[in-house]
């Protein structure tokens, strides 16, 4: 690997940002129909011309069947899922089976390379005895214009708690809107009392939005590694990220991200609040660090479920280093995944403990397996925090993804699907290099809704 001849600096980002991508939001809070003129709510959000289109387009639906038990959340397709209808969304497949505690969902996609790579990932440089980030090493391109045909891997839903029309109508324009900070268009309901239920299936980050610095920062791989079966390939053309499969077979367990998105001013909510997801995010905003905005400074309104955290930072206290390395990687997956678990059973081990010749070693059979150390730390969420269970299969050029959730979570910052004769309105953002969903995800919401047992 050639040393960097110079530090791309980029500035970090909103935490757990949602549909930004090609086929997520487009024009945030656009719907193409037409719409009337812009207002503007008593929290100072503008409502950007969010209304109903003139044109009546028909919400996708997605139906879910009752079952005596859900099937097994692995990635793999159980023979249960045939008694659901499947409903078709440009590339993507989805399908709903309930019992009478839990929900599940299944979803998948093509997608010719398996992407888990990130910008924050660890290189370490023997020679020099120092590691750097990927996007230190390579202009990580990901949302940069004028192409924008580059992005992670990256599943989210919405839901909608208490947004009502504005959310039926636009989809994720429900809960985009333009801020009184800054003037510019950022997740936040548009009055005090709205909020919108999102998670992060696969990947969470934050986003800098504007002219050129429209890119991704603050990423991370969600799910664990569990295993990784017959041959690899790898994409070695991609001179940005050559550390993604293009064959293989790869299984992955975990927790969503699971937030609320809230008005601006919202009284129930703050960045300066003390739990586990602003500590987090403050170890880059609360500091002079690659230009990270103060926290209080934040125009968005996105915020962490109330509970432990599933993933913390692979930082040392300088950030010029990983805390935690694998010590014998086994694979690919087993490399570029840490858990906690992993270094409670010494699996992984701390840099700081590593003489300068084991960390060469250990460096070079990240080598062989073409891999780098991961920026997040996974490790068991609690409380509401730990609500929506994934399991994921990449395999030769598809994604399986299933997840699931209890109905009703007891939570006061969760969507309750409480009432099975009611429709729920979601939306979905998913790229995967290239826009493989329906504009309608992004038009307007889609609707679950409950099949009762005939």
């Amino acid at each position: 690997m050639a040393k960097p001849g110079w530090r791309y600096i980029v500035v970090l980002s909103l935490l757990a940002c949602l549909t930004i991508t090609v086929v997520g939001c487009g024009t945030p809070g656009m719907p193409s129909g037409k719409t009337e003129g812009a207002k503007t709510s008593s929290d100072g959000w503008q409502a950007s011309n969010q209304t109903v289109p003139v044109e009546f387009i028909a919400p996708l639906v997605l139906e879910a069947v009752k079952v005596d038990s859900l099937p097994a959340i692995d990635g793999d397709i159980d023979p249960i899922w045939g008694q659901a209808p499947a409903l078709q969304a440009g590339a993507l497949t989805m399908k709903a089976v309930y019992t009478e505690k839990e929900l599940a969902l299944l979803m998948f996609w093509p997608d010719r390379t398996m992407s888990i790579n990130t910008p924050g990932n660890w290189n370490y440089f023997a020679e020099e005895n120092k590691w750097y980030h990927n996007d230190e090493l390579v202009n990580w391109t990901f949302f940069r214009p004028p192409t924008r045909q580059r992005q992670p891997e990256w599943l989210a839903m919405g839901w909608d708690i208490s947004i009502g029309q504005e959310f039926a109508a636009t989809g994720c324009g429900g809960f985009c809107h333009k801020s009184p900070v800054d003037g510019k268009m950022h997740h936040a309901t548009a009055r005090r009392g709205e909020y919108a239920d999102f998670w992060m299936l696969m990947g969470r980050h934050g986003f800098k939005s504007g002219g050129k610095e429209d890119y991704i920062e603050d990423m991370g791989w969600l799910l664990g590694g569990v295993s990784q079966q017959g041959p690899v390939v790898f994409d070695h053309a991609d001179k940005m990220d050559p550390r993604q499969p293009i064959a293989g077979t790869f299984y992955f367990r975990g927790y969503a991200v699971d937030g609320i998105i809230a008005s601006y001013n919202d009284a129930k909510f703050s960045y300066a609040a003390v739990t586990e997801g602003n500590q987090y995010c403050s170890q880059c905003h609360n500091i002079e660090w690659r230009g990270a905005m103060p926290m209080d400074k934040i125009p968005a309104r996105t915020f962490l479920d109330e509970g432990k955290i599933p993933f913390y930072r692979n930082w040392n206290k300088e950030h010029t280093a990983p805390l935690y390395v694998k010590k014998n990687p086994v694979s690919f997956i087993d490399a570029m995944t840490i858990t906690q678990e992993e270094i409670d059973n010494g699996q992984a081990v701390m840099v700081s403990n590593l003489t300068l010749k084991e960390l060469k070693e250990i460096w070079s059979r990240y080598e062989q397996l073409n891999a780098v150390v991961p920026e997040l730390i996974l490790k068991e969420p609690s409380g509401s925090a730990a609500n929506v269970r994934v399991g994921a299969k990449w395999s030769n050029g598809w994604w399986y993804l299933e997840c699931k959730r209890a109905l009703k979570t007891g939570h006061w910052d969760d969507i309750q699907f409480d009432d099975l004769t009611k429709n729920y309105h979601f939306t979905i953002s998913l790229s995967s290099n290239s826009n493989t969903l329906s504009p309608l995800f992004s038009d307007k919401a889609a609707i679950l809704r409950f099949k009762p047992r005939s």
